[in-house]
């Protein structure tokens, strides 16, 4: 900035030190003031001022060759498509609580604790009532079933059934006592000598139930949890399939119906209300007991020591 400055400056002086002189010297005095004119400069000194930026101006860059400043890299953004976290403990908790509570519920056999009781229920399955020493107790009807499978049906085969296994699970799991169906008791009582048990319906299936995994369904309200996959699924007299997949027939029937409850980490049966009551009195020698579940006669006979 110093060096154009002096420049012009020189230039400037040159000319007035040349206005004074007469016009008949003008061009001898032309000639002598050319030189400090530097006429052949004036030029590149344009040029240069005209490059120069002001301090207002950011340069421009011409130079194709020149690097670009880098562009900040951007953070990574989360996928659209990535699911909220849902806590869903207390939902959990909710779900759980009646199962829990069913359990905790005691009974009280009186001076049945502790006998082994065999009947059957009049023009149905047999029944067998093991009661131990502590009060717990199981009641079991027909031959106990094998264990459960998890991708098997269960309990689904009984007199009462329709030969489609399908609809065999539909009848077995809303017409109790399930054949081969283990009830654990709770809430039983024997007071004044007559025996109220009240049996859970989805009890026999708690087994079974624990060996499904669990699924969210699409609801308004988050963590609802059933062993229901919730894909497209075919009945036909062929077979049964789920997502396009051949899959047993009383599985398919056992997971849609309301047979388990589950939460975000497990499936149990499903407990609700005081269940279906079998009342029973004993007689007047004290080894058995005749009465009614669901309008059929029941008997049950103390088996000897």
């Amino acid at each position: 900035m110093k060096s154009h400055f002096t420049r012009r400056t020189v230039f400037q002086r040159s000319l007035a030190s040349c206005r004074w002189l007469p016009l008949a010297g003008l061009a001898l005095t032309t000639l002598g003031c050319a030189g400090d004119v530097e006429v052949g400069e004036a030029k590149p000194e344009v040029e240069e001022q005209a490059e120069e930026p002001s301090e207002e101006q950011e340069p421009e860059d011409t130079d194709d060759g020149i690097e670009e400043p880098e562009t900040p890299a951007e953070e990574p953004e989360t996928p659209a498509e990535e699911p909220e976290e849902v806590d869903c403990s207390e939902a959990d908790a909710a779900a759980r609580a009646p199962y829990e509570a069913w359990q905790e519920i005691g009974n009280d056999f009186g001076e049945l604790a502790g006998k082994t009781l065999s009947g059957y229920i009049e023009a149905g399955p047999d029944l067998l009532l093991t009661i131990e020493s502590d009060h717990s107790a199981t009641l079991v009807v027909g031959e106990a079933a094998p264990e459960p499978e998890k991708n098997l049906s269960y309990l689904c085969e009984n007199e009462f059934a329709d030969t489609d296994l399908f609809f065999a699970c539909e009848v077995a799991r809303s017409q109790p006592p399930v054949f081969g169906g283990s009830y654990p008791l709770h809430g039983a009582t024997l007071e004044d000598s007559r025996l109220k048990v009240p049996l859970q319906v989805h009890s026999p299936w708690d087994p079974w139930c624990a060996l499904q995994d669990p699924h969210e369904q699409e609801q308004d309200v988050r963590c609802f949890f059933t062993p229901d996959t919730g894909g497209p699924f075919s009945m036909s007299a062929g077979g049964c399939t789920l997502n396009d997949e051949v899959v047993d027939c009383g599985w398919l029937s056992l997971i849609q119906g309301n047979v388990c409850r589950c939460t975000s980490t497990e499936c149990f049966a499903l407990i609700g209300g005081d269940g279906e009551l079998l009342d029973a009195r004993l007689n007047e020698t004290g080894d058995g007991l005749v009465g009614s579940f669901r309008g059929a006669t029941v008997y049950l006979f103390i088996e000897e020591e």
